[in-house]
Formats: C-alpha cells, structure tokens, sequence
C-alpha cells in the first residue's frame, strides 16, 4: 500500500485550484462525517484522472495552503494511519464585492446608477471617494446640488450599511453652501453615513476619518480605513488659491498607525483616501493594467503630479512611508511638514517592531479624473530606493465630471468626438450622458486574486477593450 501511495505522489503533476464552500471536517472528502482510507482512494483518482465527479472543497485542502496538491495527500495519510483528526471548519468568507465610484461634481448620473447597482445582493460596499461637489473653478459656482443631496440620502435610507464615503478637497475647499468649512463637508458626510455603523476617529466630530470591519471569519477581517486629507479646521487651508495639497493632522497620524498595529497576520486591508497616496514626477511607474494589457501607459499619467498640487519635497508620499514600515515591521520616526501657512510639523512615530503585518490589498481614491491601477514605484525620480514595492494604488475617472488634464485617460478624446471636449477644454455630463465610471471590484480570498470591472462610458484604446482585468495580491 506504502509503494503504491508513493507512486501515487510521483505521478501528481497538476496543482489544482480549491473550490469555495467547505465540508464540515477538514480531510473528510467525500462528506460522509468521517476521515478514512475512501478519502484518500477519492483523493488520488481526482488528482490523477481529475475525476470531474468528485467534489473537492476545502475539507481536501489539508494543507491549508489554498491549492490542492500532493502535500494534502501526504497530510491526509498522516490523519489516517495516525488518526490525527481536524477540528471542524469554521465558515469563511471567500470574496469580498466593492462598488466604487468618485468625483461626481454635482451631477448624479454615476450615484443613480451605482443604486442600481446596489440592487445586486452580492454587492458588500459602495464606497464614494469625495468631490461630490461641483467644483468652483471657470466662474462656475461650487455647491451641493440637490440632486447630489438627493441620492445621497436615499443611499442612506436603502444601502446605509453598505454605504461608505470620504471628503474631497472640493467638499472642504470650495462648497459654499458648508461655509468653505472642513466641519462643514464632515457634517454632511456624518448625516449620509449615519446608518453605515463605522467607528470615527475624530470624537469632537470636525475630522471625518474612520475604519469598518468586515468580518471574513472567526479569525480574519477586512478593515477599510479612510483618511480625512483636508484637517484644515485643526491645522490650517493650504496656501495658495489653487494649492488643494493634503493635510493632516497628528491626532489621524497616531490614530492611523494605532489602527494598523491592531491588525492581524490574517486580516486584510484597504486604506481609502481622495488624492493619490503617491505623488511622484518619475516616468518609471509599473502599471499593473498596462503590463496585461499593453506596453502603453496611456491609463496611467506618466506624470502623477500633474493636478495633483504636489508642493514640497518635505511633504510628499506620507502614506506609503507609513505602510513601508509597517508591511516590514521596521521603526522609523520623523517629521511631516504640512503644507499650510503655518508649515505645521507632525511627528510621525511609525514604530511596527515585531509587528506582524496583515494583507495590504491596495489604496483607493478619486482626484486624478483618470482610471488607473498601478503599483508603487521601488525607485523615485531622484534614483532612491523607495521601499514601496508591496504598495498598490488604484484610482478612478471621474463618475460624472472630467477636466482636459484627463487626455492620459483613453475614455475621452480617442475613441470619442474630441471636439466635444476641447471646445471649452471641460466636459459636463447631464442625467441623459451615461458618461459614468463606476468600477467593481471583487476581492477573492482564496485564490488571492483582484477582478476589476468597469460599468459606464465605453473604455477602449487602440481597440483593446478595458473593461475588465485581474492581478494577484501583491504581498
């Protein structure tokens, strides 16, 4: 038997993919509440015949490795002949679904359609990364619309669990009808999200960061954390007319860096924030979508800073410094000079040593009006290592509104009438303009794999079809 078993192993080439749904004991493969020799006989035809009739899930995964292959027979050998049995699976969560969208600028075209969406019961979250404002920029004037306001409460009222949202520099900066207030764009912010139930991080109700949990299994959870980059109420407004530069405060700062020391080997996480957590000038960007797709980086602006008001030196990439020490457990203290008039200093205190990291899925956001998925840059444009290379960044175009800074973008002025928006050099969507993005994100666990859909105007450059794409988790 120990002969034929051993050729067994030896003949086993294919490493085969797990499916989802679990038997109640691990290693009981044929269901019948028991672990025996009829497991391992199943096992083995499966592995060498890959025997369609056989229904592997992950009680065969013995090996808790996420794939099937010989080391689970091995294992499942060790069970039977030294009757080492496993305790029970626990029900896991296999995919996480995130409805994502941004920059509506006052029109709601995007929002009603992404409650369209929302009617798809397998839908987790939706989550709105500011500038619903209308932006205040060519004499126009910046308010919240009521149509804005309207959808925004029926998101509330219908989805208010799975509805998640953050400011934008326009919310805080240009909203007239808030006062030009931080407190302001957070007030509105708190009365859409009151039936979201996620934990704020500022308690005196004038910052609107915050973190949610999504509860995968017993041992494992998703957090998403979302930043506030506009603490202009306890730091000071950036300097400059047009200078929207992030600023935050020391309070986030440490709160930030609490929540992430909280996480789990197990736990997965998404940091949510409206402008890009990298800002760079480098052309030297590893754009995930462009390199299975294309050797083209047209989706991804070769200069990130550009609308991006960069500012200083002193001030750039805040965000993936943080998470580099932290996805290395390493210790590194500093100071962060905001960007206001007062060039407020933070002291930033990322000490992560013997912290075991979770599973950083990527940061998400809005701003650059351009739909782009990239990884971070391991060497910046002054030839410095970055340390940056378990960092994804995923952003997206516009739901309803763009700007001529979206020419990077191949969902305008290619395939498009380009005279449409070159006439003023801004396009504005009305209720009858489908020209919505909206992305779709699902998350899946097991296969540690990312699927972006895009729903809205047509996404096509040089006739390759972007409207939809995958990559794996990149740590």
């Amino acid at each position: 038997m120990t002969k034929l078993l051993a050729y067994c192993f030896l003949m086993v080439l294919a490493i085969l993919p797990l499916d989802a749904e679990a038997h109640a004991i691990k290693g009981d493969v044929n269901g019948d509440g028991k672990v025996s020799m009829a497991d391992i006989a199943i096992l083995v035809d499966y592995l060498l015949l890959q025997d369609s009739t056989a229904e592997f899930m992950e009680s065969a995964d013995i090996y808790s490795d996420g794939i099937i292959d010989t080391r689970d027979l091995t294992d499942l050998i060790d069970i039977v002949l030294l009757e080492d049995y496993v305790q029970p699976l626990e029900p896991v969560t296999v995919s996480f679904t995130l409805l994502h969208l941004s920059d509506s600028h006052g029109y709601a075209a995007g929002l009603n359609q992404a409650i369209r969406e929302l009617e798809d019961n397998s839908i987790d979250a939706m989550l709105f990364t500011g500038d619903w404002t209308r932006h205040a920029i060519e004499g126009r004037t910046a308010i919240t619309t009521t149509a804005t306001a309207t959808v925004f409460n029926e998101l509330k009222l219908k989805y208010g669990n799975r509805f998640l949202m953050l400011a934008g520099n326009h919310d805080v900066y240009d909203n007239q009808t808030v006062g030009k207030t931080q407190s302001g764009a957070t007030a509105s912010i708190k009365g859409w999200m009151a039936n979201s139930n996620v934990n704020w991080g500022d308690n005196s109700g004038v910052a609107s960061y915050w973190h949610k949990d999504f509860i995968l299994s017993s041992s494992s959870k998703l957090r998403i954390i979302a930043l506030d980059q506009y603490e202009t109420t306890n730091v000071g407004k950036p300097t400059g007319k047009w200078n929207y530069q992030p600023i935050y405060s020391q309070a986030q700062i440490d709160w930030l860096i609490a929540r992430l020391k909280e996480l789990s080997a197990n736990d997965y996480l998404i940091i949510a924030l409206h402008e890009p957590a990298y800002n760079d000038t480098t052309d030297g960007i590893n754009t995930v979508e462009a390199l299975a797709m294309a050797d083209d980086n047209l989706w991804c602006s070769s200069d990130l800073s550009k609308f991006n008001y960069r500012g200083s030196e002193d001030c750039r990439n805040l965000m993936p410094n943080i998470m580099r020490n932290y996805l290395n457990s390493q210790t590194e203290c500093w100071q962060h000079i905001n960007l206001n008039k007062a060039k407020t200093t933070i002291t930033v205190n990322a000490d992560f040593y013997g912290n075991t990291p979770c599973h950083f899925l990527f940061y998400i956001g809005g701003h650059r009006h351009c739909d782009f998925v990239h990884e971070l840059p391991l060497v910046d444009n002054y030839g410095v290592a970055t340390g940056f290379d378990k960092q994804m960044m995923m952003h997206i175009a516009a739901a309803d509104w763009t700007v001529q800074s979206s020419k990077d973008d191949d969902l305008l002025i290619e395939y498009e009438d380009a005279s449409r928006y070159e006439k003023t050099g801004y396009l504005k969507a009305d209720e009858n303009d489908p020209d919505y993005r909206i992305n779709k994100v699902v998350i899946n666990f097991t296969s540690r794999r990312v699927t972006l859909t895009r729903i809205g105007a047509t996404h096509t450059h040089h006739s390759t079809v972007r409207d939809a794409f995958e990559f794996s988790f990149t740590n």
